[in-house]
């Protein structure tokens, strides 16, 4: 008989194809001796259940749990609201949604597995309530995680967890923590700032390679990577996303029910802003120098070659080259 691993997902319609291919990917490594039991918290349409159903496999299984709690009275920061709702809170129904569960592997949809997990569901958490991986920018801000109240200036992403359901059903770590985003009228960082501040002390810290994330990657830290996070505004679903990690989210969606999904273009406010300006301040025919070749400097130029070939881009000035 296979070993099971419980993973819970939290998604919206608008991320179903997204975690088609995290499931896939999950599955694809998964050592053979396991199952991975797949909890899909979500409200979604037929069509959507129809495609995800199309995953169970010997060694996957699906299930669905759509009676959730509502989270629309908890605000969503401006840094997050164009990109996120009210999904973002269903993490704190794990708890009760799987109340005969002991241990559950919570990972966010943008996601996408390189390597086997197996291994993370024997790992010894002692007295820690979750297992998890620094963020790979605000883990490194001591000072700014002591202002928000967090002594030790250590600060995971809230984006992958081991949670051990038992000791935090036990010490009500979902009450507390949507309390304190009640009380403070949210946070910066919504959910997350709040898991951190009730959880320190409380974690267990793993190696990057189970929550490989951008800066992680940037800077060499993960030669083996195991789950790879597209965490920030730029995803391997955007047309212009230069992730190193970006095919093997194309290729296992590829391989499941979404594989016809077009590639998406994404403008945050401010590039809206800008490229109204632009329009509003320079004649057709104009041509354009991009000051930035990073991420919304790539959308920018993106959009403006594809739907406004009125300009034309002439240069693109960044760090001097």
């Amino acid at each position: 008989m296979k070993k099971i691993i419980h993973a819970a997902f939290c998604i919206d319609d608008s991320f179903s194809v997204h975690l088609a291919a995290l499931i896939h990917s999950l599955g694809k490594y998964l050592n053979q001796d396991f199952q991975l039991k797949c909890h899909i918290l979500a409200r979604l349409n037929g069509e959507n259940i129809f495609k995800l159903s199309k995953l169970n496999s010997e060694n996957i299984v699906i299930k669905f749990h759509d009676n959730l709690p509502s989270y629309k009275n908890i605000p969503i920061s401006s840094l997050y609201n164009n990109r996120l709702n009210e999904v973002a809170y269903y993490r704190f129904a794990i708890p009760n949604v799987l109340q005969n569960i002991e241990k559950v592997l919570f990972i966010d949809a943008d996601m996408i597995a390189v390597g086997d997990v197996s291994s993370l569901w024997s790992i010894e958490m002692g007295e820690a309530v979750v297992a998890v991986v620094s963020d790979h920018i605000l883990g490194y801000d001591k000072e700014k995680q002591q202002e928000r109240g967090i002594s030790s200036g250590k600060y995971f992403n809230a984006g992958f967890m081991l949670m051990d359901l038992d000791k935090w059903r036990e010490k009500n770590i979902s009450e507390q923590a949507l309390g304190l985003l009640i009380d403070n009228n949210g946070f910066e960082h919504n959910d997350q700032d709040a898991l951190n501040i009730i959880l320190e002390k409380k974690t267990f810290y793993l190696d990057t390679k189970w929550n490989a994330q951008p800066n992680h990657l940037a800077q060499q830290d993960v030669p083996m990577p195991v789950l790879v996070h597209f965490c920030g505004q730029e995803k391997p679903w955007h047309a212009y996303c230069i992730h190193p990690f970006k095919d093997h989210y194309l290729e296992s969606r590829a391989e499941t029910e979404y594989a016809c999904e077009p590639l998406q273009a994404y403008l945050d406010q401010d590039d809206m802003e800008i490229l109204s300006r632009l329009k509003m301040k320079f004649p057709n025919g104009a041509r354009v120098v991009v000051w930035g070749a990073g991420q919304r400097g790539r959308r920018l130029c993106y959009e403006m070659i594809n739907n406004m070939s009125q300009y034309s881009i002439v240069h693109f000035v960044d760090n001097c080259r």
